[in-house]
């Protein structure tokens, strides 16, 4: 939009550009995946990537004290775009908005890095050492949480999987995480880099909080309502 400061205006211009390293083939094998697998997508993404979550301790906190977040609902509607908009047929096509829908995804944790930390409770919960939340490596453990944990469900379901869509799932998961503001170092280049850096740096952390327990209960809540 018009009126911006100029240095933001120009974060944003360069902040949409797909990496360099994009590959539409594959990003098209992505989308055969997505529209095959959609069912079991859903499934998983709600209810093992959503509970998960909640077990995330840096990630429970910072959504909990985040002003908002933890107002599950407008959470879950959120997060659904991002997952729905890198799923699309056009998602990192022109006409698609996962560029758009990732940089917004940007901004928001830049905010709580921000923010939060101004808070009066962030002092008390937060991890020692740990001055700002959503680090990059905060958001390769929440990333972790979706693909890598989608394709160990398929493997352990034994569900059939076209190995050039398993590697555009990847790739598709691979441009966001750039597009979050991820070094492209920290991020997998396959799906056996992808398992072993979630053995690291996923499931060790995996552990119930206060405010994990209180986001289970009100995505629980939520589930009953639905």
């Amino acid at each position: 939009p018009p009126g911006l400061p100029g240095d933001l205006d120009r974060f944003l211009r360069g902040a949409v550009a797909l990496p360099e390293w994009t590959d539409h083939r594959r990003l098209a094998d992505a989308v055969r995946f997505n529209e095959k697998r959609g069912n079991y997508l859903g499934i998983i993404y709600g209810f093992a990537s959503g509970m998960m979550s909640t077990v995330i301790p840096r990630e429970a906190r910072a959504v909990y004290f985040s002003k908002g977040g933890s107002d599950m609902k407008k959470r879950i509607s959120k997060t659904a775009k991002l997952g729905y908009d890198v799923g699309s047929r056009n998602a990192y096509a022109p006409d698609g908005e996962m560029a758009i829908t990732a940089v917004k995804t940007r901004l928001v944790h830049a905010a709580v890095r921000r923010l939060l930390p101004q808070s009066p409770h962030w002092e008390h919960v937060r991890e020692p050492g740990e001055i700002r939340p959503i680090s990059q490596a905060d958001i390769m453990v929440t990333w972790h949480s979706l693909p890598t944990t989608v394709m160990r469900n398929l493997r352990s379901w034994n569900v059939p999987i076209d190995p050039a869509e398993s590697e555009g799932f990847l790739h598709s998961w691979q441009v966001t995480a750039h597009m979050l503001g991820v070094s492209d170092e920290y991020i997998p280049a396959t799906w056996d880099t992808a398992e072993s850096q979630a053995r690291q740096v996923l499931d060790p952390v995996l552990a119930p909080t206060p405010e994990g327990l209180k986001l289970a209960d009100m995505l629980l809540d939520l589930g009953f309502h639905l």
